[in-house]
C-alpha cells in the first residue's frame, strides 16, 4: 500500500480528533501514480460528469469528502461518526479524517468541517449526490449548523459514480468502488473493514473504547478516499486520451464514444466507435454502434473528411453495416446528388440485410429507396464515370 510522508493525529477539543496524513510524489496505489493527477486535464470532469461548471475546475478547488455514519437514513438515530476529506497542495495529496469519541460532539466536528470547506468550491466524490451530501444537510439542521453557507460557496459536485457507470459498465459485473478499485486499479485492501460493519464496530467502540476500532474506520475511509483519486484519474485520463486507443477495452472504447458523441466530439467518437466495431461484441452492442454512426452522419452531412471516414468503414471492415451504408446513400443522394454512389450503397446494404435476419425489416424500405435511385439514374440518361 501507499506509504505517507508525513501522518500525525491532534485533538481539537473535547471528544474531536483530526487524522491528518500526506502523501508526496510518486503516489503509486495499485497500477496508477495518484500524483499523476497533478498534470491531468481535469475540463474533462464537464463532459464526464454532464455539468458545464466543472470545465473551469482546478485541482486546488477540489475536496474529496467521504462519510461515516451509524446509518444510512435520515433519522435521530442515525450520526455522523467520521469526516474523510482530501485535496491537494504543492504536489501533495493531503488526507483529512475527523472523528468523535461520542454522538454527543458530532455538532463540534461539523462546525471545524463547515469551517474547512469554506476555502474550496468544488465537492468531489463517489454517490455523494445521493448519500454524503443529503446526510451531511440532514445532520447541519439537526443540528442547528449553518448549510446554506456552505451550499453557496462549494457550487459544483462531480460525483465519479455516474461518469464510473457510463464508462465501465458495459465491461465490469459492478460499479460499487471497491470493485471499480479492484478491477481497474488492480488494489485488493488486506484487513478492511467492510463498510456495512461500521456502524455495528461503533457501537462497539462506545461499549469497549477500544481506540483500534476508530483506526480500522479511518483507514476504511481513507482507502475510499485513494481509490475514489485513483478512479478519477483514470477516468479522465480516458476521456483526454482513449481516442488514441492505447490499450483500450472494446467495450470502454463503446462507452467513450457515447460520451465523446453527447459533447459533440463526432470525430472522437468516429474513432473509438471504429475500434470497437473491429473486435466481437455482443450482437445489441454492435447494432447500437451503427445506429449511433448512421446519427452522426445525420448531423454532420458538411464534414466531409467524416463521411469519407464512415464510407472507408461501411465498405471496408469486416463489420459493414446496413445502417450506415443507408445513410451514406442519403447523404450521396441529397447532399452530393451522386446518384451512383447511393446506389452502391443501398445495394451492398441490401446483401448484408438479406444475410442477417435482424436487419430483414430494412428490406422493403431499402428495396425502395434502391427502385427510386435507378428511376433517377435511368431520368439522367448518363453513364457512371
Amino acid at each position: 500500500m501507499l506509504s505517507p510522508k508525513e501522518e500525525k493525529i491532534q485533538i481539537l477539543g473535547e471528544g474531536v480528533y483530526l487524522r491528518s496524513t500526506i502523501y508526496s510524489a510518486p503516489c503509486p496505489y495499485g497500477s496508477s501514480d495518484l500524483s499523476e493527477l497533478f498534470n491531468t486535464d481535469l475540463s474533462s470532469l464537464g463532459a464526464l460528469c454532464s455539468d458545464q461548471s466543472l470545465f473551469n475546475t482546478s485541482l486546488d478547488d477540489i475536496l474529496l469528502l467521504d462519510l461515516e455514519t451509524t446509518g444510512l437514513y435520515h433519522s435521530s438515530e442515525t450520526y455522523i461518526i467520521a469526516v474523510g476529506s482530501a485535496h491537494f497542495r504543492d504536489g501533495n495529496i493531503i488526507v483529512q479524517q475527523l472523528s468523535i469519541q461520542h454522538p454527543d460532539y458530532e455538532r463540534d466536528m461539523l462546525a471545524y468541517l463547515l469551517n474547512s470547506m469554506t476555502n474550496f468550491s468544488t465537492i468531489l466524490s463517489f454517490n455523494g449526490k445521493m448519500f454524503d451530501l443529503p446526510m451531511l444537510e440532514f445532520r447541519c439542521s439537526e443540528l442547528a449548523l449553518d448549510w446554506k453557507a456552505i451550499a453557496v460557496s462549494i457550487h459544483r459536485h462531480a460525483d465519479m459514480l455516474y461518469p464510473a457507470r457510463r464508462l465501465w459498465k458495459e465491461r465490469l459485473i459492478s460499479c460499487r468502488l471497491a470493485n471499480l478499485e479492484r478491477e481497474l486499479l488492480g488494489v485488493v485492501r488486506v484487513d478492511d473493514l467492510p463498510s456495512k460493519l461500521i456502524p455495528e464496530m461503533y457501537a462497539l467502540y462506545l461499549l469497549q473504547g477500544n481506540p483500534e476500532i476508530i483506526d480500522l474506520i479511518l483507514d476504511h475511509n481513507k482507502y475510499d478516499l485513494l481509490a475514489l483519486t485513483g478512479i478519477t484519474l483514470l477516468a479522465c485520463q480516458l476521456y483526454n486520451n482513449g481516442y488514441k486507443l492505447q490499450s483500450l477495452y472494446p467495450l470502454d472504447a463503446y462507452s467513450l464514444g457515447k460520451i465523446y458523441e453527447s459533447n459533440g466530439e463526432y470525430e472522437k467518437a468516429l474513432i473509438v466507435y471504429n475500434y470497437s466495431l473491429s473486435y466481437p461484441l455482443p450482437r445489441h452492442i454492435q447494432l447500437d454502434i451503427c445506429r449511433r454512426l448512421s446519427s452522426i452522419i445525420r448531423g454532420m452531412a458538411q464534414k466531409s473528411d467524416l463521411i469519407v471516414a464512415l464510407h472507408n468503414i461501411a465498405l471496408h471492415s469486416d463489420n459493414k453495416s446496413a445502417l450506415i451504408l443507408e445513410e451514406l446513400a442519403k447523404h450521396y443522394e441529397h447532399e452530393e446528388r451522386n446518384y451512383y454512389k447511393a446506389l452502391e450503397m443501398v445495394q451492398t446494404a441490401i446483401t448484408i440485410a438479406a444475410s442477417d435476419c435482424c436487419l430483414h425489416t430494412n428490406l422493403r424500405r431499402l428495396r425502395k429507396r434502391l427502385n427510386r435511385l435507378q428511376s433517377k439514374i435511368d431520368g439522367l440518361h448518363i453513364t457512371p464515370h
